[in-house]
């Protein structure tokens, strides 16, 4: 045959003008472009012929009330003009309607679009749309109709994500507004949701979730959706789920099915499942059969996975349509919330179900909006025991009310402070009690904070030395530290160590031959960093608390990897990879056992922390959420966590704590430490970044551990910066006392239970200083609104019996806080010489700028002070710093004008 095809497209398309079904046929064409038909004696022109070609504008599925446009195109294929009748009938079980319209003066092979008048349909099911041209002497009349079904519902569910994010809530990657990067713009309109509106989607192991608002499901129920994508084929890519209750999802399959299954083997979080992936091309329609959940109540999530490696893109969705959707209405539950025990109302009490919740008004009132079924509901407060009601039945459309009355823990504390006068060498026990006067549990934790606190000298980056150690760089005990630390020693101003500063670091690659150094945990005696050497052998060194190797152990784990993070429970090491979670006896570095995995995160437990107080552990997986789980492997808890979170570790002595720190690679360079507060679940405001010092800012955080056993004095976090080359990397969190020790430290009452508090004083430590006073406060936090505090008062006295020439004459060095401070004119500064001793005092400006020397002499052994006159400086903080002999300290001072 001597021609062409002509394809033609029967297309519905939707009220924006985008086609959403589509039948393709094609009419062969001569090559004067007269149409050429086929019949049983051969192909033959024809002179007179017109047909419909399509219809426009209607949706293929409506809600009833909702009207109907018809509009139809009609074509000319024969090769003379022409002028007829066209019409229009809709079928539902019989004619419901019959429109026609006339067409004049149509030339061949044009087209015309007719309107007819639009119809609303009154009742739920099929209709049958048939156009049809009716031109007299038609010479091929098989042609001269089409026809549509067009289903009725109940109702329909639409959004396109202009005026608003119409309400779906999505985490981590999806973001709702005009896109700048992917497709360049919305399937319709401006707006849309999209794994990163400007840029790629985050490298992972990340899982990105779209939720939408619930919306009821009715006979017939479809899901359609408009998405464009472009992700790394066969490893990162999304998938839709289902849930009808808030809690279990599944996946639903399009008509048309998922591209492929994505690969597990590069911890996609969603590694395994079926998935739209790779290019999409240009914006294509999804359609699900919904059919199985009629008469439920459901939300969809479209989860959205990445792995460790190559980006692009990512994934746009515009809009969703479910027809059938959002027939019916939701329920509500509605009551007060009151303290058990006065009856009063609690404002910002947070009653919830699933993803559901209201926070109390003044009146202790709230309600809640969910699915009908039926629910567990939990109301919770601060400073109350949290209450769950099983089995509450949520009707369509009906209020189902429920009050709480919360209990509440009561403490009553013995507060009466300790102030007395001891003896240098010798200690002392205290007792206080401690009682529950309330209807629930009172959990409490003890903390101490001293006044004035002298932090103990050897630990300051300003006391380094080159002397007599073959040139390494070390602070004042001898131990090792960064050459970069120091430059000129030479009147450097002191600092007075503080929160972040630096206090240690090693390098466990040089000592063990290991570049992929990854956890470390100290067991209060020794350091233990996890190595994948290489991808090859994985081991577990073991350093001691100098950082020198003492041995090394192999770990026995198929893992590529290896253990990631470790954590310490007194007794043994814990360590986790994609496969367990093993139990590692430190007495012989070889693991004994294993824990259950929870299944709650994609493995691998990436970090790992131990709860002393609840024997609980935590963990993380990039940025997977953080988990509370027991040693059965049952979650306890789950908290939302944006952070690539690397390592963990549990600080039970800071202040306000307890506390968990993350270590995550974020920031630059990627080493952020973060506090993260167990009670809420949240992030506090408090995090820093951990120097490179490797150079650059091309560092990666690894495990993390906390101790006051490396330094009896502080609270220390240790790091392992993945590096060239890997390094552990020790910071102050907070002093920690040894003078002044309470037990227990901890403690769960129940209602009328009490405990005595054993309070000692220890005044035997080196560190002791006679005629010097001790000051601290005990505080009592607690599930209570109350916070105790003990204030504790110490005189000490020098021994008895001591030498003479001693009895008038300092024990120690040392450097006393200036007072008083803030001045704002003079201040007084003492300071003890226990031999006599060359001594220097200077004052320095925040840029170690020397601005006075007070003192540069030969002294005496004995007590001094010196007076600084600071009326020609301004208000600010400065520092002021004692030399004499071998003895450097330095202390900070604020002058307010």
């Amino acid at each position: 045959m001597n021609g062409v095809l002509d394809s033609h497209t029967i297309g519905i398309e939707n009220g924006d003008g985008d086609v959403g079904l589509q039948y393709v046929f094609n009419t062969p064409r001569d090559e004067s472009g007269t149409a050429i038909y086929f019949g049983l004696e051969g192909p033959y022109t024809a002179e007179h012929d017109v047909s419909p070609l399509h219809f426009l504008r209607p949706f293929i599925i409506g809600q009833i009330g909702d009207p109907i446009n018809p509009q139809v195109t009609f074509i000319n294929t024969g090769n003379s003009g022409e002028s007829f009748d066209v019409r229009l009938v809709i079928d539902h079980g019989a004619e419901v309607y019959n429109e026609s319209q006339t067409i004049e003066g149509l030339l061949p092979g044009t087209t015309a679009d007719i309107s007819f008048p639009a119809y609303t349909p009154s009742e739920e099911g099929s209709y049958e749309l048939r156009a049809m041209s009716e031109l007299v002497g038609d010479e091929i009349p098989e042609n001269d109709t089409i026809s549509f079904e067009f289903t009725a519902l109940p109702s329909v569910f639409v959004e396109d994500f202009e005026d608003d994010n119409g309400f779906f809530e999505g985490d981590n990657d999806w973001q709702w507004g005009m896109p700048e990067s992917g497709p360049d713009q919305a399937h319709s309109g401006e707006n849309l949701w999209g794994t990163i509106l400007i840029g790629d989607y985050s490298d992972g192991p990340l899982l990105s979730s779209l939720v939408t608002p619930s919306i009821g499901l009715t006979s017939g129920a479809v899901l359609t959706f408009w998405h464009w994508y472009d992700t790394e084929s066969g490893f990162d890519g999304g998938n839709v789920k289902v849930s009808a209750d808030n809690m279990n999802w599944e996946i639903i399959t399009p008509d048309e099915g998922y591209d492929d299954i994505l690969s597990p083997d590069f911890e996609n979080p969603i590694g395994g499942e079926e998935a739209f992936t790779g290019v999409s091309d240009e914006w294509q329609m999804e359609t699900f059969d919904l059919s199985s959940y009629e008469g439920s109540w459901v939300r969809f999530r479209f989860d959205f996975g990445s792995d460790i490696s190559i980006n692009a893109d990512g994934w746009y969705i515009d809009d969703v349509v479910v027809y059938g959707g959002g027939g019916g209405e939701p329920g509500w539950v509605s009551g007060e919330v009151t303290d058990l025990l006065s009856g009063n109302p609690i404002e910002g009490a947070i009653v919830e179900s699933g993803a559901s919740l209201d926070t109390t008004d003044q009146s202790g009132e709230y309600t809640i909006e969910l699915i009908p079924g039926v629910y567990s509901v939990t109301a919770s407060a601060v400073f109350h025991e949290p209450v769950t009601v099983d089995g509450l039945e949520v009707t369509e459309g009906q209020t189902t009310v429920q009050d709480f009355a919360l209990p509440a823990p009561l403490i009553q504390a013995d507060t009466t402070p300790i102030d007395t006068t001891m003896e240098v060498g010798t200690t002392s026990e205290f007792t206080r009690t401690i009682t529950n006067t309330g209807n629930a549990d009172l959990s409490f934790r003890i903390f101490i904070t001293e006044q004035d606190r002298i932090l103990k000298a050897g630990i300051h980056l300003d006391y380094l030395s080159k002397e007599g150690n073959g040139g390494r760089v070390t602070d004042a005990t001898g131990r090792p530290l960064n050459e970069s630390a120091a430059s000129s020693l030479e009147d450097i101003p002191g600092t007075i160590l503080d929160f972040g500063d630096e206090v240690f670091a090693f390098d466990p690659e040089a000592e063990s031959g290991d570049s992929r150094c990854v956890g470390v945990e100290f067991d209060g005696q020794y350091f233990w960093v996890t190595g994948a050497n290489d991808l090859s052998t994985r081991f577990l060194h073991k350093f001691d608390s100098d950082g020198n190797l003492i041995n090394s152990f192999e770990q026995g784990t198929i893992s590529d990897w290896g253990w990631r993070d470790l954590a310490w429970d007194g007794q043994y090491l814990y360590a986790s990879d994609e496969y367990e979670l093993a139990v590692i006896n430190p007495a012989t570095g070889r693991k004994i056992g294993e824990l259950p995995m929870p299944t709650s995160i994609n493995p691998p437990l990436r970090a790992l922390a131990w709860d002393p107080l609840t024997d609980h552990l935590w963990s993380a997986n990039f940025r997977s959420n953080i988990i509370e789980f027991d040693r059965t492997g049952q979650t306890v808890a789950v908290y939302p966590n944006n952070l690539a979170i690397y390592g963990m570790a549990w600080d039970d002595v800071s202040e306000d704590g307890p506390w968990l720190w993350v270590f995550s690679q974020d920031g630059i360079p990627e080493t952020r430490i973060s506090q993260f507060d167990p009670g809420s679940g949240t992030y506090t405001n408090v995090s820093f970044q951990i120097p490179d010092h490797g150079g650059g800012d091309d560092a990666l955080a690894g495990g993390l551990c906390f101790t006051t056993e490396w330094e009896p004095s502080l609270g220390v976090i240790f790091g392992v910066l993945q590096d060239t080359p890997d390094m552990v990397q020790g910071y102050e969190i907070t002093p920690y006392s040894r003078w002044l020790v309470v037990n227990p430290v901890a403690a769960t009452l129940h209602p009328a239970e009490s405990v005595d508090l054993t309070i000692t004083v220890d005044l035997t430590g080196d560190n002791i200083i006679p005629d010097t006073t001790y000051e601290a406060s005990i505080i009592i936090n607690n599930s209570s609104s109350e916070t105790p505090e003990i204030p504790v008062t110490i005189v000490s006295t020098p021994e008895t019996g001591i030498d003479d020439r001693w009895a008038d004459l300092p024990r120690v060095f040392s450097l006393h806080q200036n007072y008083p401070n803030p001045f704002n004119s003079a201040t007084e500064i003492k300071f003890d010489l226990p031999i006599p001793s060359h001594t220097k005092i200077k004052v320095f400006d925040i840029l170690g700028r020397n601005l006075a020397t007070l003192v540069d002499s030969d002294l005496p052994a004995g007590y001094h002070s010196v007076t600084w006159d600071s009326r020609e400086a301004s208000s600010g903080i400065y520092f002021y710093k004692i030399t004499a002999g071998d003895f450097v300290q330095s202390r900070k001072l604020t002058i307010l004008k």
